[in-house]
């Protein structure tokens, strides 16, 4: 395969799976390598003090992370600080492009300026816009001002741009030339999508599976719960929560004690666990279920568990945020829901409680699978 030059990926992403960011990243970069570049991850890693100075292996790709910042002082540094990049770039005397994954406003724009000096072409990598309202608190206050300096003024000076959303193309199509809307993907080829002597349960289970957030971004995970205890008390169900203990829910939800008291035999609470462990209740559950506020954030991102759920072929109980409705299989199994309330989707889980059907959707399993997208890249790259 013809040598194309080296892509140098800079972000706060995790090698190699240790955070979401570090999945959409690996599989991009998979499309990149089979367009006949080489990439290079600039990211952190928790497990090292100092910045990594030699390169590590990730599979066909380069790793030169540096060190998690552990304290305020070191994070005020990584606001500001552009020598690791440097350093990384010094290290490659064909790069073609740098790509930014959500990088703050500062380093940013030293790379701006950087590599238009050195005619590299600058793709920003739009994932998320946080809300980071304007506070007196000092490191909200710099939460903010940053957010505000790279959304609305430094991305809209990239050459290019990867979105993950509608949202996100729609607010810079005026001012980025080239825009390919790409949401979070997979490798099917990887051991987790092939997932077999699964045990299933007797009941209909459903499953919750990730982080609730917090504000008004939060997941409307304690409105499932009212949901699950307006059912009547001899319906048969399971509805396993992954990602949080009972304890943490508590702490978050503290208006469902209550509820959560009188449907104990029906919630399991699993905790974290591994990506692969998450997978695996996917495959294992009949239907996920999240609802989320059509918050900013919200709309502007895209949920990495909508393209698992799709993947793994669970059938997906959700409300219309982002651009999921694109993608959403509309059966008889699966139910994209426009104005949530808690007696809809009390009657939704009822109804699916009455029918007890337990088949799989896999009519979008291969949807999100990276070399689908492949011919999209080359044609973004190559413009």
């Amino acid at each position: 395969m013809e040598h194309k030059g080296t892509i140098i990926y800079i972000g706060g992403f995790e090698m190699p799976d240790k955070n979401a960011a570090a999945h959409r990243v690996l599989n991009n970069a998979k499309i990149f390598h089979e367009l006949g570049y080489h990439v290079v991850f600039c990211g952190v890693d928790h497990d090292i003090t100092e910045n990594a100075k030699s390169i590590t292996k990730i599979g066909s790709f380069d790793n030169i992370p540096a060190a998690y910042p552990k304290s305020n002082k070191e994070w005020v540094k990584q606001l500001i600080d552009f020598s690791h990049i440097e350093k990384t770039f010094n290290q490659y005397s064909d790069v073609k492009y740098a790509i930014a994954y959500n990088m703050h406003a500062i380093p940013l724009a030293k790379l701006l300026h950087y590599c238009k000096n050195r005619n590299i072409k600058v793709i920003a990598d739009a994932t998320e816009w946080y809300e980071n309202k304007f506070s007196l608190n000092p490191v909200k206050l710099i939460k903010c001002i940053d957010t505000f300096i790279v959304m609305r003024y430094l991305q809209k000076k990239v050459d290019a741009m990867i979105a993950i959303s509608t949202y996100l193309e729609k607010y810079y199509s005026k001012h980025v030339k080239s825009i390919v809307v790409v949401p979070p993907l997979v490798d099917l080829t990887e051991s987790i999508w092939h997932v077999s002597d699964i045990e299933k349960e007797d009941c209909v289970e459903f499953v919750y599976s990730g982080s609730p957030g917090t504000g008004k971004d939060k997941d409307k995970l304690g409105e499932i719960i009212e949901a699950f205890g307006a059912l009547d008390e001899t319906c048969k169900y399971l509805f396993t929560i992954i990602g949080l203990t009972h304890d943490q829910f508590v702490k978050i939800f503290p208006e469902c004690q209550k509820t959560l008291l009188r449907i104990k035999d029906h919630i399991c609470f699993k905790g974290r666990v591994s990506h692969q462990e998450s997978i695996k209740a996917l495959y294992k559950a009949d239907y996920c279920i999240f609802i989320r506020n059509r918050s900013r954030k919200n709309m502007a991102g895209f949920p990495t568990k909508f393209v698992e759920c799709c993947t793994s072929g669970i059938n997906i109980i959700a409300n219309d945020v982002s651009d999921i409705g694109r993608y959403f299989p509309i059966d008889q199994d699966n139910c994209l829901i426009n104005e949530f309330s808690e007696k809809k989707l009390s009657e939704i889980i009822k109804n699916r409680l009455v029918r007890k059907n337990k088949s799989r959707n896999d009519s979008l399993h291969e949807t999100f699978d990276f070399h689908q997208y492949i011919s999209v890249f080359k044609d973004f790259i190559e413009a």
